[in-house]
This record gives structure tokens, sequence and C-alpha cells, in this order.
């Protein structure tokens, strides 16, 4: 009988640690409080430099990890293309940089 409680209180035990082993930061939340330092004007008329592009895209990636361990395509489809359009604007961030460097 007394084997019997404690089993039962060991099992309460492992249910009351029933905590992901992995915690996922959320980088909306993060972007958005860097983001008003961030913005910076570039000289080619844009209005927003390669580099703050380059947060958002990351910004939306990050909103669509989540639904994307679960199963849901078109957050799967959303992260690939977020991830050919955030290659293509780190190419060109480091291709502004040079410019910048050579000036």
């Amino acid at each position: 009988m007394l084997d019997m409680e404690e089993s039962y209180r060991n099992m309460e035990t492992q249910r009351k640690i029933a905590e992901p082993l992995l915690t996922i930061p959320k980088p909306k939340t993060q972007f958005l409080q860097q983001q008003p330092q961030l913005q910076t004007k570039i000289s080619n008329g844009t209005g927003k430099s390669k580099y703050t592009e380059l947060l958002q895209v990351i910004g939306e990636v990050g909103q669509h990890i989540r639904p994307s361990y679960a199963g849901h395509r078109g957050s799967a489809e959303k992260i690939r293309q977020g991830i050919i359009k955030a290659r293509a604007l780190v190419r060109e961030c480091l291709i502004e940089t040079e410019r910048s460097s050579r000036q």
C-alpha cells in the first residue's frame, strides 16, 4: 500500500514537469522594440535600408515557425519564400556595405 502511494506521488510530479524542452524566441517583439533605432535612410531614395528590410523578413519568417511545426503547409511555404528573399537581401546588404566602405 505504501509503495502504491509513492508511485502515485511520483506520477503527479512527473505530470507537473511537462514543459517544452525547447523554447523558441519571439523575434517579432524583439524586432518591433529595435525597429525605431534601426530605421536609417540611405541615399538611393528607397527610404529603407536593405538591412531594415532584411530584419523585417527575418521577423516575418519567425512568425511562421511554430505553425510549420504543427504541420501547416502554408507556413512552411512562407518560410521557404522568406529564406529565398532573405538570401537575396543578404547579398544586397553585402554590396551596400562594400560600397559604403569604399567611399
